[in-house]
């Protein structure tokens, strides 16, 4: 695999360019990480223990399925369920 990335010069140059960018790639990982943390953190104090756990997985009764219930609604799996679920059952709805 190397010898076809050394022996291609554009691939070279697309493999050089890529490692240049890891650097800042990293920041803007760190920053996405502390945005979900903030996320998950307001969905407990907004959410928290309105679902019963054993009637939803997606819920923010804990720190773990806060952040799971907010990598769902990121990734925009099943997020308008989750949605109605919650407001319906809190104050906010």
């Amino acid at each position: 695999m190397l010898k076809v990335v050394k022996s291609v010069e554009s691939v070279h140059v697309l493999v050089a360019s890529v490692a240049d960018t890891l650097p800042s790639w990293s920041f803007l990982a760190l920053l996405i990480s502390v945005l979900w943390f903030v996320a998950a953190v307001a969905g407990m104090q907004l959410f928290g223990g309105t679902i019963p756990t054993q009637e939803l997985r997606a819920n923010f009764n804990s720190f773990s399925e806060a952040m799971l219930t907010t990598f769902t609604l990121i990734i925009a799996a099943d997020w308008p369920n989750i949605m109605v679920l919650h407001m319906h059952r809190s104050s906010y709805g």
